[in-house]
């Protein structure tokens, strides 16, 4: 069973402080939801960007838009940016879904 098979759940309240370590510490590639009980800090605001991020990276890199090493994966012509162009894209992606 490889880790994207499996959906993690995260129970938090107030949390926030905790938040970046305990997604990190997942298996690369798994999935994660995060149930919060009523937090006062940002545990809220902070998951749901997570999950914007995940969803932003994933679409950008299967609208063609993806590094060197992801590009050889796919086929020997795929076309690839730079690390930078990758990021660029992802940023103007995440700042177009989140109405930056």
């Amino acid at each position: 069973m490889r880790s994207a098979d499996i959906t993690f759940v995260v129970l938090t309240k107030d949390e926030a402080r905790n938040m970046s370590d305990c997604l990190r510490s997942l298996p690369h590639g798994a999935h994660a939801l995060v149930y919060d009980a009523f937090s006062r800090d940002d545990t809220p605001a902070l998951a749901r960007f997570a999950a914007t991020l995940e969803k932003v990276t994933v679409a950008t890199v299967e609208s063609g838009s993806m590094t060197k090493d992801l590009a050889i994966l796919v086929s020997a012509d795929q076309k690839w940016v730079s690390t930078t162009g990758f990021l660029d894209k992802v940023s103007e992606n995440l700042k177009s879904e989140m109405d930056i």
